[in-house]
């Protein structure tokens, strides 16, 4: 689960760290930061 400020995003993985991570890539993507995909090869680093 994150938040922001009244925002609440959930992820589920396997283990805690992929659900964290799934967490933060769908808030991410509601708040409209376009995310690469993993086939792409790239890593994103997001600052806000």
């Amino acid at each position: 689960q994150v938040k922001v400020g009244d925002l609440t995003a959930v992820g589920h993985g396997s283990n805690k760290k992929l659900a964290k991570r799934a967490a933060a890539e769908n808030m991410l993507e509601f708040m409209g930061v376009s995310l690469l995909s993993k086939e792409e090869g790239s890593s994103l680093k997001v600052r806000l």
